[in-house]
């Protein structure tokens, strides 16, 4: 287990590996490098907000609260600054280049557009609205994992939060992967990044996750209705489906302000001449070796 791109970069080039993930500086360096590949994915990143905690509410209870660290968040800054790996900005649940619309033939990105866009204004506008109910000195633990790319995505989301949200003072707290997945699975956290790889290539892979009960502890009776008119009633009508995934999504991200997508993975690798017939796909497992040769 490799957490470091400095580690991964370093053991690539003694020949220790033959295959190293990396992201940031380590990209940037490596750009003109005939060794590196840039893998599109759909998998998805993005902050849970736990609404409850031992049955009382917390503080992402608060709409208002929600709202201004959505807004706040700059995610252009995170993808061209911190990871630089090719990964993009999210402004929605449903990656880009994912499905299509049955009809037009259109991504669902462009029928669905932009959610939630950086609006510093907005942000400052909801944070006062909601120190008048939570107080002037408010204090958050971010959850991350302790993988390197992570942990800067944090530390860089930290100081966005702490200066565009005054009064706000943001810990982060990073664990390994397993035990971050256990706490968000478990509801102990209050904010938390979260990411989502779809098992099949269908929007509902990615809507279906945050149906009630989920382990942010958002509840809406109309976007659970919508899910189950897009599975019971919608099948046969391929058109009234996909709008209802689009009126679904912008519930969730947009009028329920439920979780803040941060940005749609890119993988970028450096990889050996002579390994070839790795396969990745944009849905399911994320790397397939079945086909690998290496000579």
């Amino acid at each position: 287990m490799i957490k470091e791109t400095a580690t991964a970069f370093n053991l690539f080039q003694s020949d220790e590996l033959d295959q190293a993930e990396i992201s940031g500086e380590h990209v940037k360096q490596n750009e003109d490098n005939p060794n590196l590949q840039k893998v599109p994915d759909s998998k998805v990143f993005y902050f849970k907000m736990n609404q409850k905690s031992n049955d009382k509410d917390t503080i992402f209870a608060n709409e208002d609260v929600r709202r201004a660290v959505a807004y706040a968040i700059d995610k252009e800054g995170i993808v061209d600054d911190v990871l630089a790996d090719g990964s993009s900005a999210s402004y929605g649940y449903i990656p880009k280049d994912f499905v299509k619309n049955p009809k037009t033939d259109a991504d669902f990105r462009e029928d669905a557009g932009d959610l939630m866009e950086t609006n510093e204004d907005k942000a400052k506008e909801h944070w006062e609205k909601a120190k008048k109910e939570i107080g002037d000195e408010i204090t958050i633990e971010l959850l991350t994992s302790d993988e390197d790319a992570e942990k800067k995505v944090a530390e860089t989301v930290q100081y966005q939060l702490q200066e565009a949200l005054p009064g706000l003072n943001l810990e982060v707290k990073s664990v390994p992967l397993n035990n971050s997945i256990d706490l968000t699975r478990n509801g102990e956290y209050e904010l938390a990044m979260g990411r989502w790889g779809p098992d099949y290539q269908d929007p509902m892979t990615y809507l279906e996750s945050l149906r009630s009960p989920n382990n942010t502890n958002y509840e809406s009776d109309e976007y659970d209705d919508l899910l189950d008119k897009i599975t019971n009633d919608y099948g046969n009508d391929p058109e009234k489906r996909w709008q209802a995934m689009i009126d679904a999504e912008k519930t969730l991200v947009e009028e329920d302000a439920a979780i803040v997508p941060l940005y749609q993975q890119t993988r970028s690798l450096l990889v050996k001449d002579n390994l070839k017939g790795i396969y990745y796909p944009n849905f399911g497992a994320s790397t397939i070796f079945k086909y690998a040769t290496y000579n």
